[in-house]
């Protein structure tokens, strides 16, 4: 079973390993390329993404996988 996680930080890390060790694809993210690599190197599958933090935004963002059972926003 595959599932996502979006911000693989101190909570989604764990999260990501503990989902990893129970038998699961792990895909996540982070917002640096050191921390993709850091990530990447524990087995899960991880890519850089970058989020302004500016309420204001009009740009939507949402994340679709109809292959991935779990989607989780840390």
């Amino acid at each position: 079973m595959k599932v996502s996680i979006c911000g693989c930080g101190w909570l989604g890390e764990p999260l990501a390993l503990h989902l990893l060790d129970l038998g699961y694809e792990v895909f996540g993210s982070k917002t640096s390329q050191d921390g993709v690599n850091k990530i990447r190197q524990r087995g899960i599958n991880c890519c850089e993404i970058s989020v302004p933090l500016d309420n204001n935004s009009d740009y939507p963002y949402f994340c679709e996988d109809k292959d991935k059972r779990a989607f989780f926003a840390t």
